[in-house]
């Protein structure tokens, strides 16, 4: 794999070996629970999240995120490959599409999240909340 390309996966082999088994159990627990979920993103390459910084900065757009390049859990890599400890993940709505708005189902899948150990993004304090990250730490 090119790191220097913008590559981003929704792969969840793409994530570190402990945060795949967190979010396994997650993805479980939100089904048993009623929240459907999908991952769209697990790792992203340094250039990838240099790009999505440049969004609503240098370029136009709106802010996505608040890490540049090697600052994102998005963006660890072990022995050359894919090792995220971060998924980016929306709710599904009945049509099978995307519900960026469900601000409570958001809140009840980070909830899961949190019980089981992983940090939610809408936690977050101040203003830089992110109800769609998950992390290990």
């Amino acid at each position: 794999m090119t790191v220097n390309a913008r590559i981003s996966s929704r792969d969840l082999d793409d994530l570190h070996k402990h945060m795949r088994g967190k979010i396994d159990t997650w993805l479980e627990a939100c089904v048993r629970e009623g929240v459907k979920v999908k991952i769209y993103q697990t790792y992203r390459s340094n250039a990838m999240q240099d790009y999505m910084y440049e969004s609503g900065r240098t370029r136009k757009g709106k802010v996505k995120t608040w890490a540049k390049g090697g600052q994102s859990l998005h963006n660890n890599i072990e022995d050359g490959k894919p090792a995220s400890y971060a998924i980016d993940f929306y709710i599904v709505n009945e049509k099978g599409g995307a519900d960026w708005k469900s601000i409570d189902l958001y809140t009840k899948a980070g909830r899961i999240a949190t019980r089981l150990g992983m940090v939610w993004g809408g936690n977050w304090n101040g203003k830089k909340k992110d109800y769609v990250h998950i992390q290990l730490f």
